[in-house]
């Protein structure tokens, strides 16, 4: 089992990415995800739990104490609600922050790491008379960097996935099938306006 840790990431990738050269078609994805699986795996399980509890099980509870304080149930059907809100409230906040960590500092930026040291690598063993070691500089300085911005964000996306589900499952339940006909009204709004 391969775990790359901070020092060790550029070598770790440049010995997967040898092994994977040796297929018929080497794919940098692969080598990156069999590098970092535990991380990514562990990342998007955050980030869409995340987003579930956001969209679901925190409006589900509160519809929940609500009802109880209209039909006046007992107060330990209140309490035991208002813990139970809170809880989902404190793991939905502890999860996105370990999703920011986990996603964010402990997988992109050894995989930013990880590429400038290939890329790196690269420019070193290539004739400086060629007209190729500007454009492996531009990769390292623009390319890399860019990926990194990007993948900071990537991980909000199983958040966002998970969210909208959730939402639309909470709108069902609480509104029924006239729910529906706002989804269907709300998509063709989208659409309409990306044209």
């Amino acid at each position: 089992r391969r775990y790359c840790s901070g020092s060790s990431v550029g070598p770790a990738l440049e010995t997967s990415w040898a092994a994977a050269q040796k297929r018929p078609s080497p794919s940098l994805f692969r080598v990156i995800c069999a590098s970092f699986w535990f991380r990514i795996v562990s990342g998007c399980l955050l980030s869409g739990g995340s987003g579930l509890l956001a969209t679901f099980a925190r409006p589900m509870l509160l519809r929940m104490v609500v009802k109880t304080v209209e039909d006046d149930d007992p107060a330990e059907d209140r309490v035991v609600l208002f813990f139970a809100l809170v809880a989902v409230c404190l793991v939905e906040t502890w999860s996105q922050a370990a999703l920011l960590h986990r996603l964010g500092e402990d997988l992109f930026t050894p995989y930013a790491s990880g590429a400038s040291y290939l890329v790196v690598r690269k420019v070193a063993r290539i004739d400086r008379s060629a007209k190729q070691t500007l454009s492996e500089q531009a990769i390292l300085g623009t390319d890399v960097v860019r990926l990194y911005d990007l993948c900071r964000t990537l991980g909000w996306l199983p958040m966002a996935l998970c969210g909208l589900t959730g939402g639309i499952v909470m709108l069902l339940l609480t509104l029924g099938p006239p729910a529906l006909a706002g989804i269907a009204i709300l998509v063709v709004v989208l659409t309409l306006n990306n044209r």
